[in-house]
């Protein structure tokens, strides 16, 4: 298990939605090679009211992983959805960074 299969496995302890957001559009590969049994994983791609229905009412019971590469839109701009799907104060979004980024985090 990786170290981000870990911390997602721990947040689904918390919440059956996590929400993960790729600021510099990084980690795709990453989020493509987890596995994580019993979690669906969900790429945000101009389809966030298919998403939004298929979350909150389609599979109601269902936990996802829902993954935004980029940064997020001025919050004038966000006209598609909250799909800032209300986080609760237990589980906060996950943030995950490149390989690069913890080196120079560590020093």
């Amino acid at each position: 298990m990786t170290s981000t299969e870990k911390i997602l496995t721990e947040k689904f302890e918390q919440s059956r939605i996590v929400c993960w957001r790729d600021k510099k559009s990084e980690l795709h590969d990453e989020f493509a090679a987890l596995n994580l049994p019993g979690v669906e994983k969900i790429e945000v791609r101009n389809n966030e009211f298919s998403i939004l229905y298929r979350v909150l009412r389609a599979e109601p019971d269902t936990r996802f992983l829902i993954f935004t590469a980029g940064e997020e839109p001025p919050e004038n701009q966000q006209h598609s959805l909250p799909l800032v799907i209300p986080e609760s104060p237990a589980a906060p979004p996950f943030r995950a960074y490149s390989r690069s980024h913890r080196r120079r985090s560590r020093r």
